[in-house]
């Protein structure tokens, strides 16, 4: 089938997951709606959390194509970035956070090795090779 690569927003009321969820419960089960009491209680602090509820109800997920070991650039996010973007290697992947699904690893100015959590949504997969900057030693002139 063809792809239309759009999407569209739906708005749901949170009762509605809510009642989703308890009839996936049990009926015998004693606390069923303390259960759900909890987890939609907890979920609607972040809007990420509820929505990831709603999709796994409907069958939905949030596939991204990165997994540990990847080679990416990533174009912003990094706290040490240079105007063209760093050279990671993903070392974990998470797609249940809010925005940075992505743990890098990257060399930063200084040629020093650092992790950080970026958005999978700036990164790209690269042929580029990971590896540690090269590094211009000077030496002092002596007089």
């Amino acid at each position: 089938m063809k792809k239309f690569n759009q999407s569209i927003k739906v708005e749901v009321e949170v009762d509605a997951i809510a009642e989703q969820l308890l009839s996936t419960i049990n009926p015998e089960f004693k606390h069923r709606e303390q259960v759900v009491e909890s987890i939609i209680g907890n979920a609607i602090r972040e809007k990420s959390m509820i929505t990831q509820i709603y999709n796994s109800l409907n069958g939905f997920s949030n596939e991204i194509n990165f997994k540990v070991g990847d080679i990416v650039k990533c174009s912003r996010g990094l706290y040490d970035q240079d105007k063209k973007g760093n050279i990671c290697r993903v070392i974990d992947v998470n797609i249940y956070n809010h925005y940075d699904k992505l743990r890098v690893e990257y060399y930063n100015s200084k040629g020093e090795l650092n992790e950080q959590w970026v958005s999978h949504s700036y990164c790209e997969i690269t042929a580029d090779e990971f590896k540690a900057p090269e590094t211009v030693k000077v030496l002092d002139n002596e007089l």
